[in-house]
């Protein structure tokens, strides 16, 4: 399996720019990293209009939500294909939300061996 370099940073980049666009004015997005077990996590949060579960459900390629409501750029592949790479590491991707108008956090779970070179 070939794993490209450079897709870690490009997922943290995607991920941080999603979140301080649908962060509220003056709200912090806020990126952790930590090891826990045989794993390595890192979480990008937000402080915006947060998702439904069913929103978080239907997340795949070309979807956006709330376009009605407020101005997106992009095409909707974003998060898609994050989710993608960090499944290609042998890793998970979830997205949480508590509730319409709580955020999102994004979460990446490594195994620890998959970010060895």
């Amino acid at each position: 399996m070939h794993v490209p370099v450079d897709g870690l940073p490009r997922v943290l980049r995607h991920l941080v720019r999603n979140s301080l666009r649908f962060s509220l004015p003056g709200k912090p997005v806020v990126v952790t990293g930590r090891s826990v077990g045989a794993s390595y996590e890192l979480t990008v949060a937000d402080q915006g209009r947060g998702m439904t579960p069913e929103q978080i459900n239907q997340m795949g390629v070309f979807q956006q939500f709330g376009r009605d409501k407020q101005e997106q750029q992009g095409i909707g592949v974003g998060l898609a294909l994050a989710r993608s790479f960090v499944e290609l590491c042998g890793g998970k991707f979830q997205l949480l939300s508590n509730s319409p108008q709580s955020g999102v956090t994004a979460c990446l779970a490594f195994p620890t061996a998959s970010l060895s070179a």
